[in-house]
């Protein structure tokens, strides 16, 4: 398994930092999850060919995970063509979102590829032979995902709050790709992480590598690896975009 970080910003936008996307490979398969603005940008910036995203993970609907999504199929217009189905998998309600998209906005019949939306909630399934474990999130309508490969667990969590259940979702993940948006201080509502619940579900999940994303601008790297690594004494891995990442 390979991690790419397409995107590791928030809904504030920074130059340094693309809104949220992440492209995990397996097998020399690439496998999109998420796509905040700019992410067909970076896949190219990444030196990947478009056309080789079958599958594509979305957690939310927030516009800093999703809008890139019109682009990515739009690209399927007149120029690109694809013989095998695109495969879109989302939270509740979207399937809805993405017959709007192809109705409305995009007009799936001049697209030169077949589209196929799927909704999960708390389930698995399997793609490509991969394990692919969904999870309700602490953040409106957001699912996790869990990939479980040949003895490799990749785990992402979007965008979410801490909840108990969280730490058994990431139990034994090689990566575990955790939103740690806001600083204890700063904290105004419960929909995200803060470092100390970042590093108390890597220590008890017994994650081998803790990546931290989804950091507002006031959210430091330097302050938050102090006070995760009062916590989790693992690797830490504070997220930059195109950092790879091998599991």
């Amino acid at each position: 398994m390979k991690l790419t970080v397409l995107g590791c910003g928030t809904v504030v936008p920074e130059l340094e930092k693309h809104m949220a996307g992440h492209l995990l490979e397996i097998d020399g398969k690439k496998y999109l999850f998420d796509a905040g603005p700019g992410t067909v940008y970076q896949i190219l910036k990444a030196k990947v060919d478009i056309r080789c995203i079958d599958h594509m993970f979305f957690t939310h609907f927030h516009n800093d995970h999703i809008s890139d999504l019109p682009a990515l199929i739009w690209v399927y217009h007149s120029r690109l063509k694809r013989e095998r189905p695109l495969n879109l998998y989302g939270p509740p309600g979207f399937v809805e979102y993405a017959d709007l998209l192809s109705t409305k906005i995009i007009r799936a019949g001049e697209l030169e590829c077949e589209l196929n939306p799927k909704e999960h909630d708390e389930d698995e399934f399997e793609v490509d032979g991969m394990k692919i474990s969904t999870k309700k999130m602490k953040h409106m309508e957001t699912i996790g995902y869990r990939v479980e490969h040949k003895g490799k667990v990749f785990v992402y969590t979007g965008d979410t709050a801490f909840f108990p259940g969280l730490i058994e979702f990431a139990k034994g993940a090689d990566v575990f790709l955790c939103e740690c948006a806001l600083l204890k201080e700063n904290v105004t509502n419960n929909l995200h992480m803060i470092p100390e619940e970042c590093g108390r579900v890597a220590k008890e999940a017994g994650v081998k590598n803790l990546v931290l994303t989804h950091m507002y601008p006031e959210t430091t790297a330097e302050k938050t690896m102090k006070i995760v690594k009062k916590t989790f004494d693992g690797e830490v891995i504070i997220a930059k975009d195109l950092m790879t990442i091998e599991m």
